[in-house]
């Protein structure tokens, strides 16, 4: 029984090293740049491809946010494409530079673009749950 946990345990993590990690150890990482003060369309229209800095961007990120500017209206909103550092990468660091923020980032090349795909942290946060239930039912069956 011990093997058969330990070695799904195992596969889980490699699986996910391989997925999720190993992408982040590569060479620089290719994102879409784009700015709007519009609407993400016309962020999308104007979005190029890049090589991000090695050694300093580890993520692409696309965040929306609201800025206050003093201006009449009271607010600017900004549509972003762009890389980043990971640490930029909570709700609440985004939240606490601007009024509103949702930010969304991701490790893969070119995973910032029109369509989604699966955010890293949830996927990391699944896989460490899927290895917590392994080794909670390696302690019950002792």
């Amino acid at each position: 029984m011990w093997s058969n946990i330990a070695l799904l345990c195992l596969t889980l993590f490699s699986i996910w090293l391989v997925l999720f990690a190993a992408p982040c150890l590569s060479e620089n990482l290719k994102c879409y740049i784009c700015h709007s003060n519009k609407t993400w369309d016309e962020c999308e229209k104007k979005k190029i491809l890049i090589e991000c800095l090695y050694d300093h961007d580890d993520v692409c990120i696309k965040m929306q946010y609201i800025e206050n500017d003093d201006t009449e209206k009271g607010f600017n909103q900004v549509f972003v494409k762009m890389c980043g550092r990971a640490t930029l990468c909570t709700n609440k660091e985004c939240r606490y530079k601007y009024k509103t923020c949702h930010i969304d980032c991701c490790h893969n090349d070119l995973c910032n673009g029109a369509t989604g795909r699966p955010h890293v942290t949830s996927t990391l946060l699944a896989t460490v749950l899927a290895v917590f239930l392994c080794l909670l039912q390696l302690r019950c069956t002792f």
